[in-house]
């Protein structure tokens, strides 16, 4: 669902690149956190924490195309 939205969302606006990495981690703190303790999380922070996970990396993934783009395209250019 994460991906999904931020393929729609990242035509309007793009997060930086720390905020992205903020989004991923609440899923990353909660699975460590579970495989070092008793503690089992729930469906709903599964949902909630996979959503900004998947919201966070494809945003990451979008900025980092875009940047590998214009950075071949100024390259390119300065071929010529």
């Amino acid at each position: 669902m994460g991906i999904i939205f931020s393929l729609f969302s990242c035509f309007f606006f793009r997060l930086p690149v720390w905020l992205s990495v903020l989004f991923m981690l609440p899923l990353c703190v909660d699975g460590f956190v579970q495989l070092k303790t008793s503690y089992e999380s729930t469906n709903i922070k599964r949902v909630v924490t996979g959503f900004f996970f998947g919201y966070g990396l494809f945003m990451l993934f979008i900025v980092s195309a875009i940047f590998a783009y214009e950075y071949g395209h100024s390259l390119g250019e300065m071929l010529r």
